[in-house]
């Protein structure tokens, strides 16, 4: 799958969500996933992971432990969006509350 048809379909997704009549979405935006165990990785996806893990130093917007991101979801999902706080960075789209990379690695460390 092409790049552009995985962002277009991610977006879709997330629009029939806002449309399913929830009362609280939370969506993540994870960078790259650090520490997930598969049987095979491409060689681009070591060489991009070399490289995100050693800009990681500067920037926190590039990759995330799923184990992070997993305790960030429970942590959201307790709170609902109203209660997310400020280091979440959470972010209204519509109905939906959107968080980045930073934002759930900052709300992994808040509990």
């Amino acid at each position: 799958m092409h790049k552009h048809h995985f962002f277009r379909s991610k977006g879709q997704a997330e629009e029939a969500l806002a449309q399913m009549g929830y009362s609280d979405v939370i969506i993540f935006r994870p960078g790259f996933l650090k520490g997930a165990k598969r049987a095979e990785t491409s060689f681009g996806e070591r060489a991009f992971g070399f490289v995100t893990g050693a800009l990681s130093h500067l920037t926190k917007t590039l990759e995330i432990n799923i184990a992070v991101l997993a305790k960030s979801m429970r942590i959201a999902g307790q709170l609902g969006s109203a209660a997310l706080p400020a280091v979440a960075e959470a972010s209204k789209a519509g109905t939906l509350t959107i968080i980045g990379n930073k934002g759930a690695i900052l709300l992994s460390q808040t509990s």
